[in-house]
C-alpha cells in the first residue's frame, strides 16, 4: 500500500533523495510526479506534461492540485 503525505513536512522528508509520488484523482488515475528537496526549494517533475517546477514551500500552492491532494489523503509515495 502507498505511503501518504499528508503534510509538508512530510513531503520534505521523503523527497531529500528525490521521491516518485503521485495524486490520485478520480476514478482512480493517477497524476505522477517526481520531487527532489534540496533543504531549500522543491524541485517537482510532472510526468504526464513533462512539465518542471522549482518552488520555495510557500510557494507549493503553484503546484497545482498538490496541496489539496495533502489535505484530502489523495498524495501518496509510489
Amino acid at each position: 500500500m502507498p505511503t501518504p503525505i499528508m503534510t509538508i513536512d512530510d513531503l520534505k522528508q521523503h523527497s531529500r533523495n528525490g521521491a516518485h509520488t503521485f495524486v490520485r484523482l478520480n476514478g482512480g488515475i493517477r497524476s505522477s510526479k517526481y520531487i527532489q528537496f534540496d533543504g531549500v526549494r522543491f524541485y517537482i517533475f510532472h510526468e504526464v506534461t513533462g512539465a518542471e517546477q522549482f518552488l520555495l514551500p510557500n510557494e507549493l500552492h503553484e503546484a497545482g492540485i498538490l496541496l489539496d491532494a495533502m489535505k484530502t489523503g489523495n498524495f501518496f509515495l509510489d
